[in-house]
């Protein structure tokens, strides 16, 4: 059985940006799941546990969901929450500019799987980079307003691949292998 997702794999520069959070933000708040700096990526579909026999069926799903969409930037805004900051539980950078280019990706991905026999997501996608999960909610209003954008606003982050990544689950958290790239067109 494989655990996979496809995701964006981003600059090492930017994964180091926001790990650097993490000295900030453990000063304010407690009992955090950090996503360490190696693994950090934005995730564009789920696919969670999979036979082995379906990756021919996912890799001809993810060329043909791919195969119309030529490279393009994501510019960043800042951070974010998911539900609210009034009851946070997951810390996240956003996208400002190329958010209606990754989202028509996103949904293209998740047409063409399933196409390939996997159920729609019932959420709105939403494009993001989680680096911390809180294990108990948590209001950090002032939090952000202290933390601010620290830099992230305006930072632009090339999209010329995807990629199918396997989850290896340890003791010590997920290990991540790549098992496939998909470039965009380039022609």
């Amino acid at each position: 059985m494989l655990r996979l997702f496809v995701a964006l794999e981003l600059p090492n520069e930017l994964k180091c940006k926001i790990a650097q959070l993490k000295d900030e933000l453990c000063k304010e708040i407690r009992d955090v799941k950090w996503v360490s700096e190696k693994n950090i990526h934005m995730t564009l579909k789920f696919l969670g546990n999979c036979e082995e026999e379906m990756l021919p069926d996912i890799k001809s799903g993810l060329e043909f969901s791919v195969k119309k969409f030529s490279p393009f930037d994501l510019c960043l805004n800042g951070l974010g929450v998911f539900p609210s900051a009034k009851n946070a539980r997951v810390f996240w950078v956003g996208v400002e500019d190329g958010g209606k280019k990754i989202i028509n990706l996103q949904q293209a991905i998740e047409k063409g799987l399933v196409k390939t026999g996997f159920a729609e997501d019932e959420k709105r996608f939403s494009p993001h980079i989680t680096f911390a999960r809180l294990k108990k909610p948590h209001n950090v209003e002032q939090l952000l307003q202290k933390v601010g954008t620290k830099g992230f606003s305006g930072y632009r982050v090339e999209v010329n691949n995807i990629y199918l990544f396997r989850s290896h689950l340890m003791a010590n958290g997920p290990v991540y292998e790549k098992i496939l790239e998909l470039k965009l067109k380039t022609d």
